[in-house]
């Protein structure tokens, strides 16, 4: 439920892309500028992350605070919801819609 926020969750999401990147707890906690023994309390969902921190911690990790705090169900969008929007659309509305999707999906090539 959007709203509220699952520290074990948040936790171990920030475990897991830490050691996706290969950082140690050592490592990363001082990237962050906090104590490693923090970083596990924070990883077990014993302590709570100061936002500032919460910041650091997204950016280091190079995801956005929306995944740490929701996981992928933020992302969560059917197909059909995506042609209920596209079937509502103007020819000229369409064109635009593709301009603009076959932009964002060259850049995100990138």
């Amino acid at each position: 439920m959007k709203g509220t926020i699952n520290y074990n969750a948040v936790g171990l999401r920030v475990k897991v892309e830490r050691e996706k990147l290969g950082y140690t707890r050592e490592v990363f906690s001082e990237m962050v500028g906090i104590a490693p023994v923090y970083l596990g309390q924070i990883e077990r969902a014993e302590r709570k992350m100061s936002l500032d921190t919460f910041v650091k911690v997204a950016s280091s990790l190079n995801v956005t605070l929306d995944y740490l705090i929701y996981g992928d169900e933020s992302y969560d969008i059917s197909k059909n919801e995506l042609i209920d929007i596209i079937n509502n659309r103007t020819k000229r509305e369409l064109n635009v819609l593709s301009k603009v999707l076959k932009a964002l999906f060259q850049n995100l090539k990138k």
